[in-house]
C-alpha cells in the first residue's frame, strides 16, 4: 500500500504494509527503504520546549533478495514553517548505531544496527525507546517542530528495510514538589545521626 497515509504522518521513501498477522499493532506498518523516512509536524504548543519525553517505536529489519543487509534507527528534529516550507535542522538526537536506544528495556551498545528477517514469513519486534529533550530556540514566530524517523543518519549505509509500528511519544513527568521534599527530609535525616 504505497498511496494510503495514517492521519498526520507523512513519508518519504517508504510504503505501508498492509498485514494484521505481521504487523506488531494493528492491520498494517511502515517499511523505511534506504534512507527513507516518516515524519510529523507538532504544531507549537504540543510539545512543551525545553522538557523531556520518551518516544518508543516496534522496529525491526527485512531483507528478501540481501540477508547480509542492516537496517538502522534514527530520530531528528527540525524547526517548518508551514507557511513558506523552510525548514531548520536541529540535530540527530538519537541514533540506534550511536547506542542511544534501549532495546526491550536494554541499554544498546554503540555499533549496533537491525539484523533483518524474511518480510515474507516473520518479523522479529522489538521496542526501541530513547528519551528526548524538547529544543527550546525556534528560528522565529511561526515555526512548529517536525520529528523525523529514518533509516540512516550517522550509521553505514544501511541495506534493509526498516520497518516501524506502534510509535508513541509520551511526556516524562518532572519529579512533583511533594516527592522532592521527602528526599529533602531524607537526607537530612540522614545527616543528623552519628
Amino acid at each position: 500500500m504505497y498511496d494510503q497515509d495514517v492521519d498526520s504522518w507523512d513519508r518519504d521513501g517508504s510504503h505501508w504494509v498492509d498485514n494484521s498477522s505481521l504487523a506488531s499493532d494493528g492491520d498494517r506498518f511502515l517499511a523505511l527503504g534506504q534512507y527513507g523516512c516518516a515524519y510529523q509536524t507538532f504544531s507549537s504548543g504540543v510539545l512543551t520546549p525545553g522538557s523531556t519525553y520518551r518516544i518508543c517505536v516496534d522496529a525491526a529489519a527485512a531483507d528478501e533478495e540481501n540477508k547480509g543487509g542492516l537496517a538502522s534507527l534514527v530520530y531528528e528534529y527540525s524547526w517548518y514553517n508551514t507557511s513558506s516550507g523552510d525548514e531548520t535542522t536541529v540535530t540527530a538526537l538519537a541514533d540506534l548505531y550511536a547506542g542511544d536506544f534501549t532495546i526491550d528495556g536494554v541499554q544498546s551498545s554503540a555499533g549496533s544496527q537491525i539484523s533483518p528477517s524474511d518480510l515474507l514469513s516473520s518479523v522479529d519486534w522489538k521496542t526501541y525507546c530513547v528519551d528526548l529533550l524538547m529544543p527550546t530556540n525556534s528560528p522565529g514566530a511561526g515555526y512548529d517542530l517536525k520529528l523525523y524517523i529514518s533509516n540512516g543518519g550517522t550509521s553505514p549505509t544501511p541495506t534493509a528495510d526498516l520497518l516501524i509500528d506502534n510509535v508513541q511519544l509520551n511526556a516524562i513527568p518532572e519529579p512533583s514538589a511533594s516527592a522532592l521534599l521527602g528526599l529533602s527530609a531524607l537526607v537530612l535525616l540522614r545527616r543528623k545521626r552519628p
